[in-house]
């Protein structure tokens, strides 16, 4: 009977966990495109990351204080999972550990298809990151933020811009 008891809160845990994570949409370039410029009135900040990068594993507490201190402020995370569709769910188990802010998506295209339409001087290195304001115009971030200080503060900057 006790494992019974036990097998069933577990399975229970299971689906509430499951029910708090955030599913991840499997998108092309264009619908990413899409995403990106249907928010008009927000500083968009996109983060292009993947579980295997360590340097990306290593920032994403930046965005999660980020987020916090832009509570209230029109700022909008997005978060492009670059693993294979085979990790999807790894990639959802750790955006929903990180406490992220925002959404997260899964490009499933080939880079080489889409790198340069999105800025012909990155390379494709990740962790990348760039900021687009309420006209559309970008800020790029090629690098990993050092201090979640860093990122707050290229976020106000595009936020006074506004």
């Amino acid at each position: 009977m006790r494992r019974v008891i036990v097998f069933t809160f577990t399975i229970l845990l299971a689906i509430i966990f499951r029910s708090y994570s955030q599913q991840i949409q499997v998108v092309n370039y264009e619908q990413l495109d899409k995403i990106i410029n249907d928010t008009k009135d927000s500083v968009v900040v996109v983060n292009f990351w993947a579980t295997w990068c360590k340097p990306c594993i290593e920032e994403l507490p930046y965005f999660a204080e980020a987020g916090m201190s832009s509570k209230n402020k029109p700022v909008k995370f997005l978060f492009v999972s670059m693993d294979f569709t085979s990790k999807k769910d790894k990639a959802e188990d750790v955006f929903s550990r990180s406490k992220l802010p925002g959404k997260v998506v899964l490009l499933n295209e080939d880079p080489n298809i889409w790198i340069n339409k999105l800025n012909p001087q990155w390379g494709g290195d990740i962790p990348y990151t760039f900021l687009q304001d309420k006209k559309g115009n970008r800020t790029h971030y090629p690098k990993t933020f050092a201090t979640s200080e860093e990122l707050i503060n290229l976020i106000k900057k595009e936020l006074i811009k506004q």
